[in-house]
């Protein structure tokens, strides 16, 4: 409110959203695109940067990383699913979802490019997802839940380090001081020859 720039509604405070919007408008960021009427046609129009390029490109990132995260929550989630928001496609990058189909007794996860194609304000084409196959839910989470189970089970690395954590450092007072005992003695050993 220092600048004094109200929202179009003319409001004081500015929501998330609004602010958002904003700083993904293409205008702010030295181009608009125009959808002629009578060609359905897209077009790329210049126009001067009003943000710098390094916070539009920011934004972008951030952006990105948001839509990665799963935004229901546990409360809300119809089917628990072990992999949630760890998987993603590897044709067009997309999260996996999962589905369960209870007439036939079966649950996939599955990469859904048709539920997902949002309408993008840039010029170039959607980019469509080449991925047509599914992962069986239970053989998937039993595979990665057994895998995740070995390795830290046959892992002496992390065995070390829980037990660091859970008992203090590797090497206790008594075996310190038991060290020192025989260091004491080699040392007057020494000193009497």
């Amino acid at each position: 409110m220092r600048n004094g720039v109200f929202t179009c509604r003319g409001n004081v405070a500015w929501s998330l959203g609004s602010i958002e919007k904003l700083l993904t408008n293409t205008h702010y960021g030295r181009y608009h695109v125009v959808k002629l009427s009578s060609t359905n046609e897209k077009v790329r129009v210049q126009c001067p940067a009003i943000l710098p390029i390094t916070l539009i490109r920011q934004v972008k990132v951030e952006s990105t990383l948001r839509s990665r995260q799963t935004r229901v929550s546990e409360r809300n989630l119809k089917q628990f699913y072990l992999l949630r928001g760890f998987l993603f496609c590897a044709s067009c990058g997309a999260r996996i979802s999962g589905r369960l189909f209870s007439e036939q007794n079966r649950s996939v996860y599955y990469c859904p490019p048709k539920e997902r194609n949002y309408v993008t304000e840039d010029v170039s084409p959607v980019q469509q997802c080449s991925n047509r196959r599914y992962l069986k839910i239970d053989k998937t989470d039993e595979l990665v839940w057994d895998t995740v189970i070995e390795v830290l089970a046959k892992s002496h690395r992390f065995k070390d380090e829980v037990k660091n954590q859970v008992f203090g450092s590797s090497t206790t007072n008594e075996s310190t001081q038991d060290d020192l005992r025989t260091l004491k003695r080699t040392q007057s050993r020494l000193k009497n020859r």
